[in-house]
């Protein structure tokens, strides 16, 4: 339940770094959802609460 509600949060608030950098990742999921899976593949620092709001976004 909390974890829902992260990441309903996340989904709302825009990213802090990256090529899209004040987009929030549902505007990224739109447009490019091909990143968002990179960013689960190649960054390993992303936490708990952010891969499971991509993986949410982009399903």
């Amino acid at each position: 339940m909390i974890l829902q509600f992260r990441s309903s949060a996340r989904q709302r608030h825009p990213l802090k770094f990256g090529k899209y950098k004040g987009k929030t990742l549902t505007e990224i999921a739109e447009g490019d959802k091909g990143y968002l899976s990179w960013m689960l593949s190649n960054m390993e620092s992303l936490d708990e609460d952010m891969r499971y709001s991509i993986q949410r976004v982009i399903a």
